[in-house]
């Protein structure tokens, strides 16, 4: 948990699907908003400083809000709503330092299977992956899991088979079930070559603004 203000953030980039924004935080509402020590839920508004308006709008959609202070770079993420140049987020996670080599991109619904490293006759828990990279991903799951063990992740990559060990870097609780941040630490050559090849397809030309960000 990081005790930062964000009303003292300069900027913030605000990522929907494959739309990204640039924006400041103008207001907290301290009647819809709630504490916990040194974090804060609920509803910020945000303006758009550059870039396309939101158009017909944004209704309830996940997000992440990345910012920057000093060399050190922080996510959030919530639901969205929006219309014309402000995007209100409702600030659902902690605020997390983001240690990740290289942002990940939203993928469709792929659903993924985990087993536990090392264990005889390990069980199948299934989870979704809800982002990737080539160095990591983003997993959600019903049950938790074990924050130290290593885990081996199945799942199809247009129709391709394709399966890495990982180790977990951090969990958050959600309404329902759990969330994962993890990095991949053993992926076969051919399995290399259909993540890279997949990603290409999946980040396509919307995303060349978005890494100029970081």
């Amino acid at each position: 948990m990081y005790n930062i203000n964000l009303l003292e953030v300069k900027e913030f980039i605000i990522k929907v699907d494959s739309e990204i924004w640039k924006t400041k935080l103008t207001g907290i509402d301290e009647k819809k908003i709630s504490r916990s020590g040194d974090e804060i839920f609920g509803e910020l508004v945000f303006e758009i400083l550059r870039g396309r308006s939101t158009g017909s709008g944004i209704l309830n959609k996940r997000c992440e809000v990345y910012f920057n202070i000093g060399n050190a770079k922080y996510f959030f993420e919530g639901r969205s709503f929006s219309a014309g140049n402000k995007i209100i987020v409702m600030k659902q996670s902690e605020i997390y330092e983001d240690r990740r080599a290289e942002i990940r991109l939203d993928t469709p619904l792929l659903p993924a299977v985990i087993k536990e490293k090392g264990v005889f006759r390990p069980k199948n828990i299934n989870a979704n992956v809800l982002n990737l990279s080539s160095k990591g991903a983003k997993i959600a799951t019903d049950i938790q899991l074990d924050l130290n063990a290593k885990y081996i992740i199945e799942t199809i990559l247009d129709r391709r088979n394709f399966s890495a060990i990982f180790k977990i870097m951090y969990m958050e609780e959600r309404e329902k079930g759990y969330a994962y941040g993890i990095m991949f630490e053993e992926i076969g050559e051919k399995e290399q070559k259909h993540l890279k090849e997949y990603l290409s397809e999946l980040k396509g030309e919307e995303f060349s603004d978005y890494y100029k960000f970081f």
